[in-house]
Parts: C-alpha cells; sequence; structure tokens
C-alpha cells in the first residue's frame, strides 16, 4: 500500500526534485507482524544501497559496504563512523607541512558511485544558489545508518556525472511502526564547476525526516 509525490524547483544552483514515498506494509501471515515484515523490507533496501550493517547486526560482516569509500569492517552506526578517526589520522602524518594542517579538516570526497534513478531535492530550504561547493565533504556525510530517526533509517549519497550534467542524490529511508518512508532529494546542474553540496542537501533531507517522523508518531 503505497503513496507519495514529487516536486520541482529551480534555483540559481540548478534544478532540485524532492520525491517522498510512503509504504505501509500488511503482513497476511498471523505468524509474521506488521512491523516485522516492514523491518525485513526495510533491511533490502538497506543492503541494496549497500549501506553497513547496524552494529551487533548478525549480518554485520556480509553487509558492510566494501566499495565507494566507506570503511569496510566497521558496521557503525555513528553518523561520524571509523572515518573520522581516519581522517584525524591523516592530519598528524609531516607535522612540519602546510598540508598535514590542511588535511587536519576531515573533509573527503563522496564522489558519484554510479547511475541511479533521478531523484529529488528541497523544501523550500535550501533554494538560493549558495549552496554549491567543492566536491569535498566531512566523513560524516558519507553513507550510513542514522540512530535518532524512527526505530531504523539509513541515508544514501551519490554523486553522478554525466556529459548532460551533474546530479547529486540523496536518499533517506526510514522505517516507523510498519510504515516505509523515502526521501529522495536530488540537485542537478550543468555548471562542471559548481558541485552539488552534500551537506547541505542533507541536512534539508534529515529536516523533512524529522518532521514525517513527528507526524507518523501523532
Amino acid at each position: 500500500r503505497r503513496d507519495g509525490c514529487r516536486w520541482k524547483l529551480e534555483t540559481a544552483s540548478g534544478t532540485r526534485y524532492l520525491t517522498i514515498d510512503f509504504q505501509r506494509v500488511v503482513s497476511y501471515d498471523p505468524s509474521v507482524s506488521d512491523d516485522d515484515r516492514a523491518q525485513a523490507a526495510y533491511e533490502k533496501k538497506a543492503t541494496a544501497a549497500h549501506i553497513p550493517a547496524a552494529t551487533g547486526s548478525p549480518s554485520a560482516s556480509s553487509s558492510t559496504r566494501t566499495e565507494g569509500g566507506a570503511s569496510s569492517g566497521s558496521g557503525s552506526s555513528s553518523p561520524s563512523g571509523s572515518g573520522s578517526a581516519a581522517a584525524g589520522e591523516t592530519g598528524k602524518g609531516d607535522k612540519g607541512s602546510k598540508d598535514s594542517k590542511d588535511n587536519k579538516s576531515g573533509k573527503n570526497d563522496t564522489g558519484g558511485k554510479g547511475d541511479k534513478k533521478p531523484g529529488t531535492p528541497s523544501t523550500d530550504a535550501g533554494a538560493s544558489g549558495g549552496s554549491d561547493q567543492t566536491d569535498t565533504a566531512p566523513q560524516d556525510t558519507a553513507p550510513r545508518r542514522l540512530d535518532d530517526l524512527g526505530d531504523d533509517a539509513f541515508l544514501d549519497d551519490q554523486l553522478i556525472t554525466k556529459d548532460s550534467g551533474i546530479h547529486r542524490d540523496i536518499t533517506l529511508v526510514f522505517r516507523s511502526s510498519n510504515v516505509i518512508a523515502t526521501i529522495e532529494y536530488d540537485q542537478w546542474t550543468t555548471d562542471t564547476k559548481r558541485i552539488p553540496s552534500s551537506q547541505e542537501l542533507q541536512e534539508n533531507a534529515q529536516d523533512l525526516a524529522d518532521e514525517l517522523t513527528g507526524r507518523l508518531n501523532e
């Protein structure tokens, strides 16, 4: 049982698309609850997106992402994950060099991992043209599990470059009881010198998810 909607917004930075999809999962098996069926469906989505398994999950070792720059064994559900520590260690080398100081910022490239379905961008937040930045972002913007949304949640971030332009696709999926909500927030641009900001798009998607979880819990 599904429903959803989509918006398009033209900004100085490019075109943004926001798509919201709601799926209400119903189990017709008396031995399986609606919530359990919804959790299984949610985990399939997380696995398909190569999101690291939650800490303590039996499938942590098999589901952990091993590509695209994410850690291959931490299985951490923390937004910063082990990548933050690694970024900090980068800044400790070559104490006398200017480069080592610059590396202390912990920023990293969250470049694209392949094509995906055109997606989704923002509500009125971030409609200004100042969001585009270089393609660098802190480690805590990497694809990851989220601890503070609904019963389960994950966020995926992909930067995709093509001859026709650049787009960053943010996908946030959360489960609240037997309802699975998917937020897709994308920004497209033909200006290859202005990479859509990962951090801003993620923050906008998470703000919307916070509001939706509150509505679902009412």
